[in-house]
């Protein structure tokens, strides 16, 4: 006796599923590496290497710098001395908290031919430039003066590398600054 059966058997039925679950992922591999491989082209193409990625700007007295640190620098200005920037950097107040807003250090805003308390003497910026000023920059009638921490925020190592680190990358900074548009 001859029995007519339709359908698909367990091992075919098995067979057919293991041939799409290989096709699916084949699929999804290949749309995630061009997905991939495209963002990667885009951002070649609009980040050359004589570009800088990022401009550091002091908004409220107009001055930019080109920055190629590896540092996301940042400022705040005192109301009750609006000329007076405390730096540091997101990394700082991620490792520490509890590093204060100058941590990395501060610039100072001076007028040409004012007296200003700089570097703990009265005397007007043309005085301090000459007395040996390191990092400087006039831009305008204004002179602004970069002055490192006093001293490490934290006792871990890890922290005080990163703040030495942002120091120095404002160091770099002062030459760099101009009158932002």
């Amino acid at each position: 006796m001859k029995s007519n059966q339709k359908g698909f058997t367990l091992v075919e039925a098995l067979i057919l599923f293991i041939v799409l679950v290989i096709v699916v992922g084949t699929g999804i591999y290949i749309f995630q590496y061009n997905n991939n491989k495209d963002n990667t082209q885009h951002l070649e193409v609009n980040m050359p290497d004589d570009t800088p990625p990022y401009i550091f700007s002091i908004s409220e007295w107009k001055i930019q710098a080109p920055y190629h640190g590896e540092q996301a620098l940042r400022y705040t200005i005192d109301p009750s001395d609006p000329n007076e920037a405390g730096l540091t950097s997101t990394q700082l107040v991620n490792a520490d908290s509890s590093c204060p807003s100058n941590a990395a250090g501060s610039i100072e805003r001076a007028q040409a031919g004012e007296q200003s308390v700089l570097g703990a003497i009265p005397q007007t910026p043309e005085q301090y430039v000459q007395s040996g000023a390191k990092y400087y920059t006039k831009i305008g009638s204004y002179y602004y003066f970069f002055s490192g921490p006093q001293m490490n925020c934290s006792s871990e190592s890890s922290v005080n590398i990163i703040q030495k680190t942002t120091t120095k990358e404002i160091q770099n900074l002062m030459s760099k600054f101009v009158t932002s548009k």
